[in-house]
């Protein structure tokens, strides 16, 4: 996929890990799948969100991308736990769900999402919000405060 000029790519993206979070094999290969065609190769998996909390304590992650409703710990508490993590509160965060719901897109707002994905999605989609979380990143990385 080319990069539309309007949302592009950090340059160094392509040496970023992502964590991809669905209980859905199939819907973790798709995103993985549409994150490799925008040149991301580096990615960790986990089908549970405290697999994946477990997963933030021992590896380094750039970005997270995780559904909502999951067996056990939903995707939602794993954005709080992040966001309360000194250490991980900096890693942009996307919600990718089939929960459309305004009061679903406002409760993880105020938990400080850094992005909301409404599935299914397209490809040029999961580029736009991929590309504007990692902006969230640079500017992070710059001093700025967030979340």
């Amino acid at each position: 996929m080319i990069c539309p000029i309007e949302y592009p790519l950090p340059s160094d993206a392509a040496g970023l890990t992502f964590l991809v979070v669905d209980d859905s094999t199939i819907m973790r290969r798709v995103v993985c799948n549409h994150l490799k065609a925008l040149g991301i190769t580096t990615f960790l998996q986990a089908a549970e969100a405290e697999t994946a909390w477990t997963l933030l304590q021992s590896s380094p992650v750039d970005c997270i991308l995780c559904d909502w409703n999951m067996p056990g710990m939903k995707g939602i508490e794993l954005l709080s736990r992040v966001r309360e993590a000194p250490a991980l509160r900096h890693i942009p965060f996307l919600i990718v769900s089939a929960e459309a719901q305004p009061d679903y897109i406002l409760e993880a707002i105020s938990r400080g999402v850094t992005n909301y994905l409404t599935k299914p999605f397209t490809g040029p989609a999961l580029h736009r919000k991929v590309a504007a979380a990692l902006q969230v990143r640079r500017k992070a990385q710059a001093g700025a405060n967030y979340p």
